[in-house]
């Protein structure tokens, strides 16, 4: 067993945009890296339950990752990148509020009549 217990999970962090990870394979590419392929998805929280409840649905369904290994004491351990978590972050707060201002926008034009719901 993983000295860590699992391998890859998302539990332990309820706010990180992908959750559900699992179902892995180990990849050995032919320049001598290793990285970790796995099943993950992409859920929509709803603003009125509770963080933990269900973990949000994703209507993407489950989707593919691939994550960098590095090996330690012969063992695999994923390979956390600070400087990419930190555009990641970044990057999806923006998206995130792109989106509240165009479902803003849109429900605007649905009360002013120039969309029909």
């Amino acid at each position: 067993m993983h000295p860590e217990n699992q391998l890859i999970t998302s539990w332990p962090y309820p706010r990180n945009p992908l959750q559900k990870a699992g179902h892995a394979s180990i990849v050995h590419t032919y320049t001598d890296e290793w990285f970790l392929v796995h099943l993950t998805g992409r859920p929509l929280l709803k603003e009125d339950q509770p963080l933990l409840e269900h973990r949000g649905y994703c209507p993407l369904g489950r989707e593919t990752a691939i994550q960098r290994l590095e090996w330690k004491d012969g063992w695999p351990y994923v390979s956390l990148l600070k400087k990419s978590k930190a555009r990641m972050w970044k990057k999806l707060n923006g998206r995130r509020t792109a989106t509240k201002k165009m479902i803003s926008d849109i429900a605007d034009s649905v009360r002013r009549g120039f969309l029909k719901r």
